[in-house]
């Protein structure tokens, strides 16, 4: 997921060719049964080979954990270690 804030930052903020996208950081994640979960690319610097977007299965975003299936399972499971872990050290 590519962060508003960036887009945001290159587009007004910045000079033509000094904003920096970390490619390897950007992720897809493909919501939905039926999705045909096509492969996604980034065009690269002049000469460069196209980058593609690698897919993730389950992402953290805002303190919550994002899964392609929009099941609870991942957030539940994290919040349930992180009490008990608040609760052994009592």
């Amino acid at each position: 997921m590519i962060s508003r804030r960036i887009l945001t930052a290159c587009r007004f903020g910045q000079k033509p060719g000094k904003c920096h996208l970390n490619y390897d950081k950007c992720k897809v994640m493909h919501f939905g049964k039926r999705n045909k979960e096509q492969k996604y690319t980034i065009n690269l610097e002049q000469g460069e080979q196209r980058h593609e977007i690698e897919k993730s299965l389950v992402e953290r975003d805002l303190g919550l954990m994002l899964s392609t299936d929009l099941k609870w399972d991942t957030q539940v499971e994290k919040a349930t270690k992180t009490t008990k872990a608040i609760n052994k050290n009592k």
